[in-house]
């Protein structure tokens, strides 16, 4: 009985643990795959917010069919097709923040960073801040894989 009920207390202890160990806002709490091997995948765009309004609709209009093909080299291949039925394909780099909570995109000698609300297997969630002079906005997006 008393081997039972220390059982039971580990695994109580356990659970109470378990959810606090996700680095990321929207999980998961817990995986046994790396971030590279999670972030690594072609990636296309299932929601896009803009300041939490919905905008998917509008974005896939302008960048049909995008593709985010994250490779393990720290390059990104993007292929989509513009507003006028033309197919665009460009190069970017990606390499984690410090702490791994983001990755940092950089593209034709710009960088920003992203920080990662969700890391799964199947899904990556990305938020950023664009700001200009007057205004700032924070864009959600929500990627699916391919």
């Amino acid at each position: 009985m008393k081997k039972l009920s220390g059982i039971i207390l580990v695994a109580i202890a356990f659970a109470m643990v378990l959810p606090s160990c996700g680095k990321y806002e929207e999980g998961p709490a817990l995986s046994l795959r790396s971030k590279t091997a999670r972030l690594v995948n072609e990636w296309k765009v299932d929601q896009y917010f803009i300041a939490a309004v919905d905008v998917t609709a509008q974005y896939q209009l302008q960048n049909t069919d995008l593709v985010m093909n994250i490779k393990e080299n720290g390059e990104i291949v993007n292929t989509y097709t513009n507003n006028t039925g033309d197919p665009v394909t460009y190069s970017s780099t990606w390499e984690f923040t410090s702490d791994k909570s983001g990755i940092i995109i950089t593209t034709a000698g710009t960088s920003r960073t992203h920080d990662i609300l969700r890391l799964k297997n199947d899904e990556l969630w990305l938020k950023t801040t664009y700001s200009d002079q007057a205004l700032s906005t924070i864009h959600e997006m929500h990627l699916i894989t391919k």
